[in-house]
């Protein structure tokens, strides 16, 4: 068993079964998680209105019509299914190590823990690595089955290249069908990764949630070495010679600033954000994620 798949069952064993709701965590493990009003149907009832041309003729209440000799049609809370989008950041700077895992590892720990829940809610549910601006394919998963196969496969997956997400060139607004809600997992430590955010936070306008995960190394936060160090781009593979000791309170300044920043504009997008370090334990943002308001 690979890493990833030993994680994410970790994972499953300390979170228990919960049904996950449009605005947020519900207690049991029945599926269905957007709430919608329908009129007859087998779902619980919710209330009466009156009839009117057009209505489906099944829905009529013929017991309340005996009583009022008018027509009224039962109007139900139905369970509509979710469209879950998880994008994953593919990217050459997602293959920084810590602790015997990558980011990318980290990431799709994350994915998967999140695919698991909802696929146990009978949502619709599509993983889509992406890499050098591509989608490179769109990945169903609709099965336990599936889920475990697909778990398996991504342990071979690497990273590769560079700006990944600023590449994109597809209209989100025509691809991702509602309702639904959009993971987008990844380091966001691309050059114009703003103007990704803006044209990702409309998606709110088609009743797609658009959700941040950022996940980043530790040494990426706070520098922890002493000395002459010469850092190399996982990316391009460009070097640059630094003296740490020198500059790891203005690196640290500049770090907090920056996150700060990406937190900041993408919560002004309307966008859900949160920020996961390799090296924590990866249920705590799977708690957090899964017990978030999910409110306009």
């Amino acid at each position: 068993m690979g890493i990833i798949s030993e994680q994410v069952q970790e994972i499953l064993r300390k979170i228990p079964p919960v049904r996950v709701s449009q605005t947020g965590v519900k207690g049991g493990s029945e599926g269905g998680i957007y709430k919608a009003r329908r009129r007859g149907g087998t779902v619980e009832f919710f209330e009466h209105k009156e009839y009117s041309p057009g209505d489906d003729i099944r829905s009529i209440d013929w017991k309340l019509y005996g009583k009022r000799e008018k027509f009224y049609v039962k109007e139900r809370e139905g369970e509509v299914r979710l469209n879950i989008y998880i994008m994953i950041d593919m990217s050459g700077s997602m293959n920084f190590e810590f602790m015997g895992k990558t980011k990318l590892q980290e990431a799709l720990i994350i994915a998967f823990s999140i695919i698991y829940f909802h696929l146990k809610n009978q949502n619709r549910i599509y993983l889509l690595p992406v890499s050098e601006g591509k989608i490179l394919r769109t990945i169903p998963i609709r099965s336990e089955g599936d889920f475990f196969i697909w778990l398996k496969n991504v342990e071979e997956w690497k990273g590769n290249g560079a700006d990944n997400f600023t590449k994109l060139e597809f209209d989100p607004m025509s691809y991702f069908s509602s309702p639904g809600r959009l993971f987008i997992i990844g380091d966001f430590l691309e050059e114009g990764i703003e103007e990704f955010f803006v044209k990702y936070g409309s998606l709110r306008l088609l009743d797609i949630t658009p959700v941040a995960v950022q996940v980043l190394h530790p040494y990426e936060i706070s520098l922890e070495y002493s000395g002459r160090v010469v850092l190399k781009s996982m990316e391009t593979s460009e070097e640059m010679e630094i003296f740490p000791f020198s500059m790891k309170r203005r690196f640290k300044r500049e770090v907090e600033k920056f996150l700060a920043h990406v937190k900041e504009f993408v919560r002004s997008r309307g966008i859900f954000y949160f920020l996961h370090i390799a090296g924590e334990d990866p249920a705590g943002i799977i708690v957090r994620i899964l017990s978030e308001q999910w409110s306009t």
